[in-house]
């Protein structure tokens, strides 16, 4: 799951983009220590509790993504204004979970859990990217397929 965020928190745990289908349920925001992390594993505190994900930047322009495997997770943000990219494991195993009834920018459980702010360009993939193809989706963007339009990149296009 990947998206380009530029915002902040409304409260601890606001939700990015969050996909609550119990216990299955999928999440990707801000944790409580305004970091970017995720549910997975049917909802299990391992990763949703887990604090060694990178600090989000407030009111900055960034791509988030979380990549899960079977054996681990990594979280992502790559900072537009540095050309940095942050990237935390988290060494647990994770189960197959299909992610579903997406939301973007609020978690409709547990009150007001609403990201203030842009979210732009999300990304759902069926296979795990690395950190070269999230630098270079960061940086070069996605090519629109041509055909009958005006061919562009969406991250040269944002530069401008």
């Amino acid at each position: 799951m990947i998206a380009r965020i530029n915002g902040w928190k409304t409260i601890d745990w606001s939700g990015i983009v969050v996909g609550r289908s119990d216990p299955a349920s999928w999440w990707m925001g801000v944790a409580a220590n305004n970091t970017l992390t995720y549910v997975w594993n049917n909802n299990s505190a391992l990763t949703w509790n887990w604090q060694g994900a990178p600090e989000i930047p407030e009111n900055k322009w960034a791509l988030v993504a979380i990549a899960i495997e079977p054996d681990k997770a990594t979280s992502y943000i790559y900072h537009r204004d540095s050309d940095k990219l942050d990237a935390e494991v988290n060494d647990i195993p994770h189960i197959e979970q299909t992610v579903v009834n997406l939301k973007f920018g609020w978690d409709e459980c547990c009150g007001a859990r609403y990201f203030k702010g842009l979210i732009d360009e999300v990304m759902i993939y069926d296979w795990t990217l690395n950190a070269d193809d999230l630098k270079r989706l960061a940086t070069v963007g996605l090519p629109v397929e041509s055909k009958g339009k005006l061919a562009i990149t969406w991250a040269a296009l944002k530069r401008d």
